[in-house]
């Protein structure tokens, strides 16, 4: 097997490996106790609590159930309560049964995804061991402590990996999973196919995205077979190593789910998505539903596959093609993003170490066409590239994912694997040595000076987080991570008083101990019951997302979210839109992506730090409307 009996290249490959290692834990074990509970993971912890303990797993189903397993069970041995009254009351009610789960958990909650959180980092960490023995087996000498620093340095993969998200687990399942793979593929046996049907199991149960893993390993056995690498297998043995594989992957996902609805026809699945129910939504709000087998031949079909992993699949498929992510294009907020945003992604948030290494690794791809080399080196190394292109070109689709870095991250080991290779390839050459080292310093300097802002990180080549705030929202910058910081700000800033908060997050700031005031009535559309006064002066704290006019909460006096009306509609949610909201207009700036501005009437203070004037500036809140685009990366 690749993962054991590795031979040894002495103890300096492994010592970088450990400390490495070491580093990594602890700049992740320092986010997971300084970054506030943010998006996504706000709701994939007490999903995974509903799993385990009721098997709910129509709650937040747009994933699958491996991940959420994983960080939900600190809090299940906790005894973590679940209340699923508020459940089927709303269109993704996932998110009102958590806001009920913080309340039943709140004394152990914060714990809860502490140990959550950790977990992810462990598996984090596991990932980056197997890129270290694959590469170290495979590459040789020096490739190990070069993929895995890749790994490690990544403030990316440092961010997510203190998440209790799915992102890094998939990631990780996704990479074994692979490996494992070339492996059969490399020497075919029954026990690897075995071995190969769990764990595309345990993938295709970690997201709906590793789907992809199926094709790109097909292109892997096409590859090999186009290069000579035929094992000589008798047809009935190939046939019993594919049956072997889909057998136990299938086992596997419906073990998942426990086998609710498997074996169900085809025809009785009520689906929602334009693409399974052949229905396109007319109206706003409207959730058409349906089934475009029913009544055909296909209808009957009595499909291996759980019902709760074809109804979590169309649900994911309806909210993509039907409420687009929104995505920044030129500055403005653009339902479904541009071609070119996993371009952009990538060009700002990976390290400029990693970067340049890609930029060689291209330049080595094109100056090799039509060379000869070691046919078994050119074989590992496009083993790698394959399902890197498959992985990552799911991200050229335009739903607004393909702004968001973290949908690539499955990509990213294979991406670092085939510069180990290349490196590899090379090694022998003046200095090739001494470059890769330069461009691993790169990103410890990068992180260095970014950390611990992580998920609003980008490089200095793109211009760093300055930049990149007008560029990017959701999980690319501002998740909702530095509501704890802002809560360090308003204490050590007592002269300021309660602060006004427009929080773009997934818990209200008074629930971590901030005082608040609400913003000023003349602010509001329709709110004219101050008759419009000049506001007194105060400080108003922003997230980003909602400089770029994401709706958010508009948070009152007792730290909690209000309703925020024209007199007409009412919305849980506000939109912020002034021509002064600029982060050049900021007094301060808390973390990465909560700006703080001091609005007072008259000249600028005396102290010089920036102010605005409102009655020389047009503000406005207002609900949120269905124009509004509902949701970031």
């Amino acid at each position: 097997m690749i993962l054991s009996g590795i031979p040894s290249y002495g103890r300096r490959d492994t010592v970088c490996f450990v400390l490495l290692a070491a580093l990594f834990e602890a700049l992740c074990v320092w986010s997971i106790m300084n970054n506030s509970i943010m998006i996504d993971e706000y709701a994939h912890l007490p999903a995974g609590v509903a799993y385990w303990k009721d098997a709910r797993f129509e709650m937040y189903d747009e994933n699958p159930p491996l991940a959420r397993y994983l960080v939900a069970l600190p809090a299940v041995l906790m005894g973590a309560q679940m209340d699923y009254t508020a459940a089927e009351q709303a269109f993704r009610w996932e998110w009102r049964v958590s806001q009920d789960f913080r309340a039943l958990n709140y004394k152990r909650y914060l714990l809860m995804f502490s140990l959550g959180r950790l977990t992810v980092t462990l598996v984090s960490v596991a990932c980056g061991y197997i890129l270290f023995k694959y590469a170290r087996t495979r590459f040789g000498p020096g490739a190990g402590p070069l993929a895995s620093a890749l790994w490690f340095t990544d403030p990316n993969v440092i961010a997510h990996s203190s998440i209790a998200s799915v992102d890094i687990c998939s990631t990780a399942i996704s990479l074994l999973a692979t490996i494992l793979f070339i492996d059969f593929a490399s020497q075919p046996s029954r026990p690897k196919a075995l071995g190969c049907g769990v764990a595309l199991g345990l993938a295709l149960g970690a997201k709906f995205s590793l789907l992809l893993l199926i094709p790109s390993w097909a292109a892997i056995l096409l590859f090999r077979g186009k290069t000579g690498g035929s094992t000589g297998l008798k047809f009935a043995d190939s046939l019993l190593h594919a049956t072997v594989m889909v057998a136990s992957s299938l086992l596997v996902l419906n073990s998942l789910y426990l086998f609710h609805g498997s074996f169900a026809p085809l025809g009785s699945h009520p689906f929602h998505s334009p693409l399974l129910t052949g229905i396109v939504p007319t109206e706003a709000g409207n959730i058409p539903s349906g089934n475009r087998f029913s009544g055909s031949w296909l209808g009957y079909f009595r499909v291996p596959i759980p019902s709760d992993y074809l109804r979590g699949l169309d649900s994911l498929l309806f909210e993509q093609q039907t409420f687009p992510i929104g995505a920044m294009v030129a500055g403005r907020l653009v339902p479904g993003g541009a071609w070119h945003g996993p371009f952009k992604a990538i060009f700002y948030k990976m390290p400029p170490g990693t970067l340049v290494l890609l930029a060689g690794l291209l330049l080595a791809i094109v100056r090799s066409q039509g060379r000869a080399g070691d046919r078994a080196a050119d074989t590992h190394y496009y083993f790698c590239i394959i399902p890197f292109v498959f992985l990552a070109a799911l991200c050229l689709q335009g739903s607004g994912m393909n702004s968001a870095f973290r949908y690539q991250l499955p990509a990213l080991p294979f991406l670092i694997l085939a510069i180990a290779s290349s490196y590899a390839t090379h090694r022998s050459r003046r200095y090739i040595g001494q470059f890769a080292l330069a461009c691993v310093i790169a990103n410890l300097g990068s992180l260095s000076i970014n950390f611990p802002n992580t998920i609003s990180y980008a490089n200095e080549f793109s211009g760093g987080p300055s930049r990149a705030q007008r560029e990017f929202v959701g999980s690319n910058f501002d998740w909702g991570q530095d509501l704890l910081r802002l809560k360090a700000w308003s204490s050590s800033h007592p002269e300021h008083g309660p602060i006004a908060v427009a929080f773009y997050g997934a818990m209200p700031p008074g629930e971590v101990g901030i005082a608040t005031r609400r913003p000023p009535a003349s602010f509001f559309q329709g709110d004219k019951s101050l008759g419009g006064a000049p506001p007194q002066p105060f400080y108003w704290a922003i997230s980003s997302n909602m400089i770029n006019t994401l709706p958010g909460m508009i948070i009152g006096e007792h730290g909690q979210p209000e309703p925020v009306t024209d007199g007409l509609t009412t919305s849980p949610l506000g939109v912020i839109a002034s021509e002064a909201i600029k982060p050049e207009n900021a007094y301060d700036v808390v973390g990465g992506a909560i700006f703080i501005f001091r609005v007072a009437p008259g000249p600028r203070p005396s102290d010089g730090k920036n102010s605005i004037d409102p009655e020389s500036l047009r503000w406005s809140i207002r609900p949120t409307t269905r124009s509004d685009i509902a949701g970031a990366p």
